[in-house]
Order: structure tokens, then sequence, then C-alpha cells
């Protein structure tokens, strides 16, 4: 009798990680897709990735509480994790990528329906709630490129292979990247302001 009771809470805790899992799954390639579509530098696309995913663990640690979050503590989350994960993520892209806000929405809105996820659903609550607090961790980081980086010509090494640009060729064009803070430190890890961060070398 305990080993058919195990079983049956083994099999219902592993469906509910399935459902999880295919949400993360289902976003990562409506995030993939949206960030390769906003051409930015390949330095700043994967601090876009890790905003991003950060949100998503932030939205599955709010039912999952078996990792720390990077943002925001949400106790006792109630509704549909796939919800929280989906909005986590909707929010973050259509923020740092605004000018892909109505695909991402058409995705977002195809996927509630699809997954029979019902707009007043608790978790929409929860992931817009994972949105906001990672959004607020990385206002005025100055990730945003300048026109001067987005200009760079495209660099080859000397057997013509192409490269991407290195640090001491980004960083005259972006000198606020210097006094960035940490992407995914809670804030209270953050060093002070007035921290300089050892890039000398470069300046």
């Amino acid at each position: 009798m305990k080993s058919q009771t195990l079983l049956t809470v083994l099999l219902v805790a592993g469906s509910a990680f399935a459902r999880a899992d295919d949400a993360v799954l289902d976003w990562n390639a409506i995030a993939n897709t949206t960030i390769l579509a906003g051409g930015r530098p390949a330095a700043t696309a994967l601090i876009d990735y890790a905003v991003v995913h950060a949100g998503i663990h932030d939205a599955v640690q709010a039912y999952d509480k078996r990792f720390d979050a990077y943002a925001t503590v949400i106790p006792n989350a109630t509704g549909s994790m796939d919800a929280a994960v989906a909005k986590a993520t909707h929010d973050l892209l259509v923020n740092r990528f605004p000018a892909q806000s109505t695909t991402v929405d058409n995705a977002y809105t195809a996927y509630l329906t699809t997954h029979s996820i019902a707009a007043d659903d608790p978790g929409i609550g929860i992931g817009a709630q994972v949105a906001s607090a990672m959004i607020a961790l990385r206002a005025n980081d100055g990730l945003s490129p300048p026109a001067s980086l987005l200009s760079l010509a495209p660099l080859r090494l000397a057997c013509g292979v192409p490269r991407l640009p290195c640090c001491r060729e980004i960083l005259p064009r972006c000198p606020q990247w210097r006094r960035r803070g940490p992407h995914l430190l809670p804030r209270s890890s953050f060093p002070a302001s007035n921290t300089s961060w050892p890039l000398r070398q470069f300046r």
C-alpha cells in the first residue's frame, strides 16, 4: 500500500514538473526567436537571455521553492505555474523589445488559448509580479548599446573568419558599461554605486 501511495505521489509530482518543463521550453523558444530578431550585438543579446531566463527561474521558484529567487520571493503562489512562466517571459520580452510587442502579445494569447489557461488565472498575476521585480532590478543599468556600437563594422580575423568585437573595441563606445552592476545578483549584493570595476586596462 505504501509503495502504491509513493508511486502515485511521484507520478503526480512528475506530471507537474513535466508541465513546468514544457512551459519553460515553449517560452525559451519564443524568447530565442524574439531576441535573435532584435538584432542586438552578441554581448548585449546574451544579457537579454540571462535576464529573461532569470525571470523564468523566479516564476518557477514561486511554486517550486527549491532554489533562491534572483529578484523577488513570492510566498504562497497560487494558480498555474505555466501561466506564471508565460506572463513573466511575455512582460520581460515586451519590456526589452518593445518593437516586437505585437508579435510577443500574439504568442502569449495563443499560448494561453492552446493550454486552456483562463485570463484571470492567479498564475498570471504571479508572472506579472516576477517580471515587474526583474525589470526594476535591471532599471537604468546602462545596457542599451549606443549607435556607435551598432554601427561597428563587421570584424574579421587575419585569416578572414568573422569575429566578435573584444572589450578593448567595445568599451570606448560604451563607457556606461564599465560601471554597470552585476546582472543577476540580489540588490543587497551590489557593490556601492561609486565602485570602480576592474576595467582600467581598457580605458
